[in-house]
């Protein structure tokens, strides 16, 4: 079961996690990517596309939201 799963896009080529991203929002996990920042991002703009990603996030901002997210969860 991924219902506290989180799965964090960076950056690469094509589709390669667009499988991962439907399975773990179809059991209810966040997807958090990179915003227009990453490197390649054909990934994170494609996982956007299918409507999987939750957060767009520039990297120096993911480590935050993450530990914010813990909190509420009281991971």
């Amino acid at each position: 079961m991924v219902e506290r799963g989180v799965d964090f896009i960076n950056s690469g080529y094509d589709s390669d996690d667009s499988e991962g991203c439907k399975h773990i929002k179809t059991h209810g996990g966040k997807i958090f990517a990179l915003d227009m920042t990453a490197e390649i991002d054909q990934i994170p703009l494609n996982a956007q596309a299918l409507g999987c990603v939750d957060l767009m996030l520039a990297l120096n901002k993911i480590p935050g939201k993450l530990k914010s997210l813990a909190a509420a969860l009281k991971i």
